[in-house]
Formats: C-alpha cells, structure tokens, sequence
C-alpha cells in the first residue's frame, strides 16, 4: 500500500521555508471547508487506487464475488494503516496524516502469485512483503546513501511506464476483447484533461482540487453517455440455480442454499 503524497503533519516541528506555489504547509491549518473538500478528495483518490485491486483479481481470472471480498479487506486495512501511520512520537506511526491506499508497486508481483498461487499467494506476498518493509524502515535512516535521487526516480518512472500496459486499453475503452469504444475514450480523455487543467493553469485555491474534480467530472460524463455498466447493478438480484429451480424453503421463502453446495468436494470435506 502506497501512502497519498497530500499528506499533513500531525507533530509539532515546523517547516524552515514553505515551498514555492505551495498554498498551506505541512503545519498550517486550512478553513474547515477547505480541510472537508480536501478530505473528500482524499476518500476520492483512496477509492481510485482500489482499482489496482480490481485489476489484479480480475486479470488472475477471479469472479466478482471474490473482488467484492478483496475489495472489502483492502478497505478495512485501508482505515487501520491510516490510523497508525497517523500516530505520532509512535513506533508504528509517522505522525503524517497519509490516506493509505493501494498502490501500483506490486502489480506485476502479485499478477504472477496469484497466476501461479491463486489469492492465497497473493496474500502471502503482501504479508512477507510488509513485514521486511517494516524491518527495513527500522534501518532506512543509514540506507539512504544508497538511494540517491537517480535510483528512486528511476524506479517510481519504471513504476509509471508499467502501468502504461494496464491503462491505456482501459483507456482505449478495450474490456474483455472487446473494443476500441470512442466513447469511453472521449469520457477518459475528458477526464484527464480536467485533472491537468487545474494543475497547471489553474490559480488560487482551486489548483487544491485536480482529483476532485477530475473525477466527479468522469463519473458525470460517463453516467451520461452510458459507460458506466448499470446492467450489472440490475443482476445483483439472487439467481436460481438451473439445477434445483430455485426451490422453496417450507416457510414459502427461496432458499439460499444451493444443492450444488451440498455436492461439491469442499463441502463433503466439512
């Protein structure tokens, strides 16, 4: 999980000379609506990243419920690492107030786990891997002389040319075979050129909101035009199964125990 770069620092130590362009500093205290729709963009962009997990289960050729279900744990440890990255004077915490979220770095590496291992693999990475970043933050400090900014530049660009392969077919609008759709283009292309346009035209308080409005703009435009798939909405009703015909409990309710869940391996193993 990646920290969000918007982050605001809980401690007390304050910064020598407040950056260039920068609006409020690391200890500045912006008006409480400000701070509401910074926090919003915030659950915005934490929302955003969970697509990585998406992308993940759905490549490994996992089924909607098991996205639901990873979906759910990745939100839920979303909130605890928030918590205790915002502990400070902590050994846990940086005391950075920093949205936790999932992140790009271990895309590839989970695609070949879970390729290989199916979710359970991938679990096991994540757990091995967040254990040795753990111990390795203990040493940071001393290792930073190996790290000079040629070597993390390198790897974050390495990062972003890696998820060239991931979004631009979504971009395109490819999905499942299927594609190029000019629509979901156009309403991609909107929606980045509303995230660059603030950044760097923009003047004042609204260059504090390129997420924001991004994506409210993309989920508008793609609401209109059709993209979004509101047929799957229409499916979440419970489906019959085509052996037992959907059979009724004696109380007259359909059950919601299958019959094919009695024969299968795993439940004969229980």
């Amino acid at each position: 999980m990646d920290g969000h770069p918007y982050c605001h620092r809980i401690g007390i130590h304050n910064m020598a000379r407040k950056p260039v362009g920068l609006i409020y500093g690391v200890d500045d205290t912006p008006p409480f609506g400000v701070s509401v729709l910074l926090g919003l963009q915030h659950v915005f962009v934490m929302t955003a990243g969970w697509i990585m997990v998406v992308v993940i289960v759905t490549t490994i050729g996992g089924t909607e419920d098991q996205v639901a279900n990873v979906l759910r744990m990745s939100m839920i440890a979303s909130g605890i690492a928030t918590i205790l990255q915002s502990l400070a004077n902590s050994p846990l915490g940086s005391g950075y107030f920093c949205p936790i979220s999932a992140g790009p770095a271990y895309i590839s590496a989970s695609t070949i786990a879970g390729r290989t291992g199916g979710l359970s693999a991938i679990f096991g990475l994540s757990m091995i891997s967040g254990l040795f970043e753990g111990l390795l933050s203990r040493v940071l400090p001393k290792l930073r002389p190996l790290f000079p900014p040629e070597v993390t530049g390198l790897v974050v660009t390495m990062v972003g040319v890696e998820l060239i392969t991931l979004g631009t077919p979504r971009f395109l609008g490819f999905q499942n075979g299927d594609g190029p759709h000019g629509t979901a283009t156009a309403v991609a292309a909107l929606t980045l050129a509303t995230m660059i346009a603030p950044t760097v035209w923009g003047k004042g308080k609204i260059k504090l909101y390129p997420l924001l409005i991004g994506l409210v703009t993309g989920c508008v435009c793609a609401h209109l035009l059709g993209v979004f798939p509101t047929a799957r909405s229409n499916r979440r009703s419970p489906r019959r199964c085509s052996a037992c015909r959907g059979r009724r409990s004696p109380a007259g309710r359909s059950t919601s125990i299958c019959c094919r869940r009695f024969s299968s391996p795993a439940w004969r193993r229980r």
